[in-house]
């Protein structure tokens, strides 16, 4: 419907955006009028949407990120507290737009939001945000909460590392740094039980550690 709206105004030789830069003025604007102006707006509109991002709706929030996903002016400063926001609809909106950003991000951070006692959709924000960097902090995470007693986390690890073994291994041709190796080391050995033997020595293999045998 906002689709038809924008065209109708178009047509009358209105420009939309200006339609929705006087609602969003409003205390607060509806959602749709958030998404409306990262629709139709420019990168001058972002300061227009910014302060959404502490709506009062969840809904609110999450279009405000949107809005900035799609006017190219999201912001790690403004968008890493809402990793820890109520809503899981508002953390999976900045995960998808801090993933191609990593590198503007505190890996220390994100490790404080796996911790255990946080929120489960806080916790698979940071895990998906760690796995999404260079592949051995990703084998690393995943080989850290493979035996989670939460089911998401514990179902991706597993899924996720069959996939690096079976899709990206081969091609990842730097291997980890020393420090890197000796806790690789550590956490395959850990989780022996839980891996079958092949993928064991699989993954020791791509990680240039020395095979070690069961016990």
């Amino acid at each position: 419907m906002r689709a038809i709206a924008q065209a109708a105004l178009r047509r009358s030789g209105t420009n939309p955006a200006e339609f929705y830069r006087l609602l969003v003025r409003r205390e607060p604007p509806a959602p749709g009028v958030i998404a409306g102006l990262g629709e139709t707006g420019g990168v001058e509109d972002a300061g227009l949407v910014r302060r959404w991002l502490a709506h009062p709706r969840s809904r609110g929030r999450v279009e405000a990120v949107r809005a900035l996903r799609r006017l190219g002016a999201t912001r790690s400063a403004e968008l890493v507290p809402l990793l820890r926001d109520e809503s899981a609809a508002v953390t999976r909106q900045v995960v998808a737009a801090r993933r191609h950003d990593l590198g503007a991000l505190d890996p220390e951070m994100l490790e404080a939001l796996l911790r255990p006692g946080n929120a489960p959709h806080v916790r698979f924000a940071g895990y998906r945000l760690l796995t999404l960097a260079n592949a051995w902090q990703r084998l690393a995470t995943n080989l850290r909460v493979i035996d989670e007693p939460d089911d998401r986390l514990r179902a991706g690890a597993r899924a996720d590392i069959s996939v690096w073994l079976n899709r990206q291994a081969a091609t990842t041709y730097h291997g980890p740094s020393r420090d890197r190796a000796a806790e690789l080391d550590k956490l395959i050995e850990r989780a022996r039980p839980i891996l079958d033997e092949d993928k064991v020595r699989l993954l020791r293999f791509h990680a240039g550690l020395p095979h070690q045998a069961a016990v």
